[in-house]
């Protein structure tokens, strides 16, 4: 099950002497001085977050597509908590290397410095299908979105607390899937992409009380077909751009 948490988790197939410290930030203002002009700047507020307190929890843009990381258990290795997981370069979908959880009870999680509430999530994995609707357990306590795929290859995402089947071109297991999410944590809604294609809209947060991204994690496999993720993306939008033509 993937699952993403405010304090978000995805489905497993399942500042003081201006130092910044700690998950505070400064906002700086710039305003016009005495020599402003019309036509030169404005009034303006940067916001400089602090760095993370500690390498275990990253700052947004993330991406994982564990090249860099060494074979074998992922638990500790660039931020990551995890329990039978290992990295592998047997089966990857593009570089060399991938993460399988190689077990039921296999879990991967990586935590993010909070604030964010536009967050869009990506990643490419083969799937163990639920074989059953009971054995998947509810998503944590924050969670703010939580989807898995069923035996008959169709996406069982949560709308609130409900588990709703989605409806798309029945998936094949073993063979690598793109999902995307987009986490709207101020509408308290969220969008499931499958393969480029939007399959869900609008679905309500599991956990309202999800506030903005702080965690991402995948759980469960089979004890005998691993479950193979890779190229984990997660980012903000930028501010959207233009060409503006103006004349006086």
């Amino acid at each position: 099950m993937m699952t993403s948490q405010s304090a978000a988790t995805a489905a497993a197939f399942a500042i003081d002497g201006g130092m910044i410290e700690g998950n505070e930030s400064v906002v700086v203002s710039v305003a016009p001085g005495a020599g402003y002009r019309p036509g030169t700047y404005a009034a303006a507020e940067i916001t400089i977050h602090d760095a993370p307190p500690n390498p275990e929890i990253a700052a947004l843009p993330f991406r994982e597509p564990f090249e860099d990381l060494s074979l074998g258990a992922l638990d500790g290795q660039n931020g990551w908590q995890a329990v039978n997981a290992v990295v592998q370069d047997t089966d990857a979908h593009g570089g060399a290397q991938a993460c399988s959880l190689t077990s039921r009870t296999a879990r991967i999680s990586h935590k993010f410095v909070g604030g964010e509430t536009n967050v869009w999530t990506e990643l490419w994995i083969k799937p163990v299908f639920a074989t059953n609707h009971t054995v998947m357990a509810d998503p944590p306590a924050g969670s703010s979105f939580a989807f898995y795929v069923y035996t008959n290859g169709l996406v069982t995402a949560f709308d609130g607390t409900n588990r709703t089947q989605l409806v798309h071109d029945a998936l094949t297991e073993g063979e690598w899937e793109r999902f995307a999410v987009h986490g709207d944590y101020v509408a308290k809604q969220w969008d499931l992409h499958l393969n480029g294609e939007r399959i869900a809209a609008d679905l309500g947060f599991y956990d309202t009380n999800a506030v903005f991204c702080t965690e991402f994690g995948i759980r469960g496999a089979a004890d005998d077909t691993a479950a193979v993720v890779d190229d984990i993306r997660i980012w903000t939008p930028l501010p959207a751009i233009g060409t503006v033509f103006c004349g006086r």
